[in-house]
């Protein structure tokens, strides 16, 4: 009895210390897990991955994963340098004298900072623009921020070539944009040097209060409501006498213009603003509506006939009808006595030795808008007591 419990205990043992040693064995030559990159910079790499408990991994690196490079490590973090710039590494790791490797990581180092920073704008919208930029040796994505004045810079992309349209923007704008390359292993990314620029404009919406005022029987002086962010504006005029366009370009972003036009005639005329690109090509707003403007009128000719006095003028192009005024003093006064489609008038009542100033406005007439002409000139008459 005593014997068969020696043998029972020696069993017991036997078997223990097997399944310890074959636990052992497996617990030292496990494969490392959680292998994954912590830093990146431009000529290294950081990593780290879980313990397995041993005193020392051995580290195996390629940039084509069939020919490899060891390194060595006491602990659960690796470190690559002498590395080049923008390139893709292979990294696996194992406990030392193990042929239990880890899973393959790829790992990446940052784009160089090296060419052209320069940012070009190439189009734009009241809502979007488009950029290019040079490409950066070894970024295979690039991050687009931007951001109105003093304000965050924002997150609004990323792209895989060098070329972006931005979307969402609001329109007569000027806006910085920021863009980062950096190289992405798909599950780390490793930044480069950002490089940024200012001046990126949108299209301005319609440019709007197009109005034409104290002008000449030659010119006609324009304003309108500013555009702050515009190189400048383009007026079109189009002559309803003979349908002749007519366009005047305005350098600037203030919003006045004096223009030579034919007297005689009224003019569609509507207004745009425009932005300059990278290569000078202009990106223009939509066209204002339409008003219509009128020089003065010339002067006009007449008779007296007792205390009537019949004025005649030559018609003018487009108009619809011509308002007559009078008053007793040239600057101030002046009642509207009429409106007549005719080109000549008949003032009756009027005072014997006295004089008058007498004043013509073409007018048109519009979908029920009524548009004058720009008059100041006045003509004076004077009633002779022997006529």
């Amino acid at each position: 009895m005593r014997e068969k419990k020696v043998c029972r205990k020696m069993l017991l043992a036997v078997l223990l210390g097997a399944a310890l040693t074959i636990l052992f064995s497996i617990t030292a030559f496990a494969a490392p897990g959680g292998l994954k990159q912590t830093r990146g910079s431009s000529s290294s790499i950081s990593f780290t991955w879980n313990s397995t408990y041993a005193t020392k991994y051995d580290i195996a690196w390629s940039t084509n994963k069939s020919s490899w490079n060891y390194d060595y490590s006491y602990g659960v973090d690796g470190y690559l340098g002498g590395l080049n710039a923008g390139r893709t590494y292979y990294v696996k790791v194992r406990e030392q004298n193990s042929s239990q490797w880890s899973s393959t990581v790829a790992m990446v180092t940052s784009p160089d900072y090296t060419g052209s920073r320069q940012i070009y704008q190439t189009n734009a919208t009241t809502s979007s623009v488009s950029i290019k930029w040079q490409k950066t040796s070894g970024a295979n994505r690039y991050l687009i921020e931007t951001k109105l004045g003093n304000q965050n810079y924002v997150k609004k992309g990323v792209v895989k070539s060098n070329t972006a349209t931005l979307k969402g923007l609001k329109s007569g704008q000027e806006y910085y944009v920021r863009i980062t390359p950096y190289r992405t292993s798909g599950s780390f990314n490793a930044m480069g040097y950002s490089f940024s620029t200012s001046g990126i404009k949108t299209v301005t919406g319609k440019v709007t209060g197009l109005k034409a005022s104290e002008g000449s029987t030659s010119k006609l002086y324009f304003t309108w409501n500013r555009k702050t962010t515009v190189k400048g504006y383009q007026i079109e005029l189009i002559a309803l006498k003979n349908n002749k366009k007519k366009y005047v370009n305005v350098q600037g972003s203030y919003p006045y213009q004096t223009v030579a036009v034919s007297e005689k005639t009224f003019y569609k005329a509507r207004i745009r603003s425009y932005i300059l690109m990278s290569n000078n090509a202009k990106k223009y707003s939509a066209w204002s509506g339409y008003t219509y403007v009128c020089a003065q009128s010339s002067r006009l000719s007449g008779r007296q006939s007792g205390t009537s006095y019949t004025l005649s003028w030559s018609k003018v192009a487009g108009a619809t009808g011509y308002q007559v005024y009078i008053s007793n003093n040239y600057r101030t006064g002046y009642r509207k006595l009429a409106t007549t489609r005719s080109t000549s008038y008949k003032i009756r009542g009027l005072s014997r030795g006295n004089g008058y100033y007498i004043k013509l406005v073409p007018v048109k007439k519009v979908g029920g808008k009524v548009y004058r002409s720009t008059t100041n000139r006045y003509t004076n008459i004077y009633m002779s007591k022997y006529r």
